[in-house]
């Protein structure tokens, strides 16, 4: 445990234990598109997106019927 306990989302037992987890489950109905925001090194945002964590963001598009 690094972070916070208090912010933990989810627990996976003894080996690996308490993790903030986001998920995103649209049900059967929505049409969803996702993927993981990466940049190449040379795009000037890349320095600005590695330096604010160490965790990659996420997009997602929803279509709602």
């Amino acid at each position: 445990q690094k972070g916070d306990p208090a912010t933990d989302t989810a627990f996976y037992g003894k080996g690996v234990g308490g993790l903030r987890v986001d998920v995103i489950l649209p049900s059967a109905g929505i049409k969803a598109a996702a993927g993981v925001l990466s940049l190449p090194q040379q795009d000037p945002f890349a320095a600005t997106l590695a330096a604010a964590s160490r965790h990659w963001p996420v997009w997602a598009v929803l279509n709602l019927p």
